[in-house]
């Protein structure tokens, strides 16, 4: 069990062992085409009747912006948000590959690290101090966790569903779909890109200036930041100048340890990371990924 009260603040490197991609990776598939529309007869109420014109002009303005991420373009662009978003959500549903997760690599494989750390009887694996905030839509974390739980108490998946969502799991930018609530946005974890399944997708997708910021998510890091002894920040990219601004790690008491992977980073990205976030960040080694970082940085 997990005793130090512990905020891992995950970014898109995090996932990349489970299958899914990175902003940038994301970006040009996208930037491609390599996604679907809802077809001509499919009824969403907020994305009905995509076309392939609208699908061509706005992967040609992607394409062509100048910037490395999705939702970044999308923030000026706000008439393609509605295709955006449906993009993004069609691109990541075919990425919910259930066998994924428990088939990554091993030298790769730090959710399986968590968990071992946390493995504790069903009825207390909620006390683990552990929380976790997200700039990621996937529900990979919650998956795996929920899977895992089921599978080492006997199977029991409402009773592992019940315990994993306990967690505090904070999705700083929305998700692909609620995955704890039966809501009307509720989806499975699976790759099915059915019409009505990205839609639901969609709409939990928030685009960062005009719709997370004033919504209460990064609000949420307040209580975080005053609850947590220690925050290990993975796979993020320090390149994203706002990201870094929107989390506010000045906030965090200087005495907390803020630990953080740097992978692909220069010392003169670190550096700047360092400036914006106006506080200390104890840097793991350079090619040190999220796993090689909680081996040698994090005593669990």
């Amino acid at each position: 069990m997990i005793t130090t009260r512990t905020l891992f603040i995950l970014g898109a490197g995090a996932s990349k062992p489970y299958g899914f991609p990175i902003a940038r990776t994301l970006y040009d598939q996208i930037a491609e085409g390599e996604f679907d529309l809802a077809p001509d007869d499919f009824d969403g109420t907020t994305l009905t009747k995509l076309r392939t014109t609208t699908k061509q002009e706005f992967c040609s303005a992607l394409r062509d912006c100048g910037m490395t991420s999705v939702d970044r373009f999308l923030e000026y662009r706000r008439d393609f948000e509605a295709v955006g978003k449906y993009a993004i959500a069609s691109a990541l549903i075919k990425k919910e590959q259930p066998e994924t997760l428990f088939r990554a690599d091993p030298v790769e494989d730090w959710y399986r690290r968590i968990f071992t750390s946390m493995a504790s009887p069903l009825n207390d694996f909620h006390r683990n101090q552990v929380a976790f905030a997200t700039f990621n839509y996937d529900r990979s974390l919650e998956h795996f966790l929920t899977i895992a739980l089921a599978n080492l108490h006997r199977g029991d998946a409402t009773a592992a569903m019940e315990v994993a969502r306990k967690l505090r799991i904070v999705h700083l930018y929305g998700t692909l779909g609620d995955y704890f609530e039966q809501t009307p946005l509720f989806r499975v974890y699976n790759p099915l890109p059915h019409p009505a399944f990205i839609d639901r997708a969609a709409k939990s997708i928030r685009i960062s200036t005009h719709e997370t910021v004033e919504n209460g998510r990064f609000s949420a890091l307040d209580e975080l930041f005053e609850w947590a002894q220690r925050v290990v920040i993975l796979g993020v990219g320090f390149t994203d100048h706002e990201n870094i601004r929107r989390l506010g790690l000045q906030r965090l008491a200087p005495a907390k340890p803020l630990l953080a992977t740097r992978l692909g980073l220069t010392d003169l990205e670190c550096s700047t990371a360092v400036a914006i976030a106006e506080r200390r960040i104890g840097w793991a080694d350079k090619d040190d990924d999220c796993l090689m970082l909680l081996r040698t940085r994090i005593e669990l």
